[in-house]
């Protein structure tokens, strides 16, 4: 079952350890957007903290069960709590408070809301696993207006700040359909939550396109009546002037469209990686269909929810039928009504801050009882786990890959892996994943600090997007659809040489067609043709690790020798909690500590290796230090050996 955050309360700003900006930047896309899940109890005061501040600066709650089939419930700031509308039926506003108690959503907080007793509105059924998305006010992003109809052609003002790329509109006391303008089908009609298609109808935006300060209506009823409350929900569409990130150049927001082929696939390119998408067909004969990364979007699986049917969550694979993959540029589709004109309303994946805090980024946890069975104080991006009592495999699991799993130890092709799972606010894997002592070490994708990428290999030398924001120092690569070896870049072995994860081998002699001799950059990385990295018609994951100050390290360091211990400053202020070691000038393991497990002063820490199945040793040690660790040259030890070149990664 997902479960609630562990996160206490939190300045928007400081929400998850991505640090405040700077004087003057641009709102991140976390304290405008959330995605969460909740495990629904059915009772009084389950306080929902995602970060958003909606009691000062306002927004809409929509939360839907994903097991049951319920409405989907929309909450906003503007007509109050207790007034949930349902974008799956006409039905006018509701009143969770008739009767009395603190039912529904009946309170908006600083970091998020909280929720009641169920009613009408099923924001909080029972052991019923729940998901709720959160858009928070804010210029460029979202605003939402209301107003009285008077059946006559007028302008409603706004304060989005920019022409609206979708606005949404629902009558509050009448039960008349829900009525949607987008910008990629025009003034001149509509569609609707209600119904098929687009309706090409002039007395509803009244042939007149909205502008960054007012949108038009006709007379229609189900927008402008005498008599008829309304509220409209209007999105942005940016287009180089978002605004938003650290440096306030950013765009989080589209509305466009896309056409498919009468056969394949098309890409769309948002210039950003999404992390939550709502497409419709404008054709008709299909519903309105929705993902987010938190329900399992990725590669191999997809959780689909469409918000005008009470259906519960279903499950979709990755071959035929209608599929949308992201990307790190945007998404592809696949398949299902060639040539028909498909909308699309997609936001960008955060955060656009590098982080500030590792704990919130890093975790390591030992097996557990429940699901999540390993937790973190953060969102799961890639788990690597081990049973360190007995010999086994890394495992590498990966959210934007989904069920699916790798091992560091081994060639082999990914596999299928029915025990992934991230679809939790605070860990992985939803199944006992079993053995001894068995430990799972966690990342989550921040700016400068980690990423995951995904592109099919063409034999041809190319480029690669990421979404890193900085040129990563370290990067493994893997065949997910053959049996090929991990082929690792890091910065101080260079842009014509590579280790493998998966051996003991020293850096290569050559290897110019790996990385195509081109050192990464902040937006893209290199490769050539090679059947390890760019196997024609293959697909492959890639990792990539940067340095962010006092967070983590990537580095290397020449051994000095027996009884000359090496001080590694990693620019930390409370030592590593996880450091790994790999010996480049001849044969060496990739040697893993971490505190978890014993980084002690004085004493042999209990190690692991990258690249094989062996359960710990205790014959050798890395030794604590405040602004990183000290590698320790006495008895055995393959650490510190004169004059040999060793790379390194640590994390405070």
């Amino acid at each position: 079952m997902p479960l609630l955050s562990t996160f206490g309360a939190a300045s928007a700003r400081s929400f998850g350890g991505i640090g405040a900006a700077a004087a003057g930047a641009g709102l991140d896309v976390d304290e405008v957007f959330s995605t969460f899940l909740y495990e629904g109890n059915g009772s009084t005061g389950q306080s929902i903290v995602n970060g958003i501040d909606l009691s000062n600066e306002g927004g809409l709650v929509w939360a839907k069960s994903r097991e049951s089939s319920s409405s989907h419930s929309w909450y906003d700031t503007a007509r109050g709590a207790q007034k949930p509308l349902f974008s799956n039926n006409t039905n006018a506003e509701g009143n969770d408070s008739s009767g009395g108690g603190t039912k529904g959503l009946y309170q908006f907080n600083n970091n998020g809301f909280t929720v009641g007793d169920d009613w009408a509105a099923a924001i909080n059924l029972n052991n019923d696993d729940m998901v709720a998305w959160t858009f928070r006010k804010a210029p460029n992003f979202f605003d939402i207006v209301t107003y009285s109809g008077n059946d006559s052609n007028r302008t409603i003002s706004h304060n989005l700040g920019s022409v609206p790329g979708m606005i949404i509109i629902k009558r509050l006391n009448n039960n008349n359909p829900w009525i949607i303008y987008h910008r990629s089908t025009g003034n001149t009609g509509f569609q609707s939550f209600d119904f098929n298609g687009f309706a090409t109808v002039s007395n509803a935006f009244n042939n007149t396109s909205p502008t960054s300060s007012n949108f038009a209506l006709g007379s229609r009823d189900d927008v402008n009546q005498s008599g008829g409350n309304y509220i409209a929900y209007l999105f942005a569409h940016n287009d180089g002037d978002g605004g938003f990130g650290p440096s306030g150049d950013q765009d989080i927001i589209k509305c466009g469209s896309f056409t498919p082929p009468s056969s394949g696939e098309v890409e769309v390119n948002l210039g950003f990686e999404p992390q939550f998408i709502i497409t419709y067909d404008t054709t008709g004969g299909d519903n309105w269909r929705m993902y987010d990364v938190m329900r399992d979007w990725g590669l191999s699986n997809r959780q689909l929810l469409n918000p005008n049917v009470s259906a519960a969550e279903s499950s979709l694979s990755n071959t035929g039928g209608y599929e949308l993959k992201p990307t790190a540029t945007g998404f592809i589709h696949e398949g299902h009504s060639a040539s028909d004109k498909h909308i699309y309303m997609a936001l960008r994946r955060g955060p656009l801050a590098e982080p500030e805090n590792a704990t919130k980024v890093f975790s390591i946890d030992t097996l557990g009882t429940s699901a999540p069975y390993f937790d973190s104080n953060h969102i799961v991006d890639m788990g690597l786990v081990k049973q360190t009592g007995a010999a086994s495999s890394w495992f590498v699991y990966t959210r934007l890959v989904g069920e699916k799993n790798f091992y560091t130890d081994f060639t082999a092709a990914e596999n299928n892996a029915s025990e992934a799972g991230f679809d939790f606010m605070n860990g992985h894997i939803k199944s006992n994943w079993g053995g001894t002592n068995s430990y799972s070490w966690m990342w989550k994708r921040a700016p400068g600090y980690f990423d995951v990428v995904a592109y099919s290999g063409n034999y041809t030398a190319r480029t690669i997007n990421h979404n890193l924001g900085a040129a990563p120092e370290m990067i493994w690569v893997k065949s997910r659809t053959n049996t090929r070896p991990w082929i690792v870049y890091h910065s101080a072995t260079g842009n014509d040489r590579f280790t493998i994860l998966n051996a003991t081998d020293a850096k290569s002699s050559s290897g110019e067609t790996v990385w195509n001799q081109t050192t990464p950059t902040s937006s893209v990385f290199s490769i050539g043709a090679q059947n390890a990295v760019n196997e024609n018609s293959q697909d492959f994951i890639a990792y990539l690790f940067a340095t962010v100050a006092g967070i983590s390290k990537v580095g290397s360091y020449t051994g000095t020798g027996a009884g000359n211990n090496q001080n590694i400053d990693c620019g930390f202020s409370s030592g590593a909690r996880f450091v790994f070691i790999k010996r480049t000038d001849t044969t060496g393991s990739w040697y893993v500590f971490d505190s978890a497990r014993g980084i002690n002063a004085g004493a042999v820490d209990p190690y692991l290796q990258l690249n094989t199945t062996d359960a710990q040793a205790s014959n050798f040690s890395i030794e604590p230090l405040s602004s990183g660790f000290t590698i320790v040259q006495d008895g055995p030890t393959e650490l510190n050996i004169s004059g040999s070149t060793y790379i390194f990664y640590a994390i405070a």
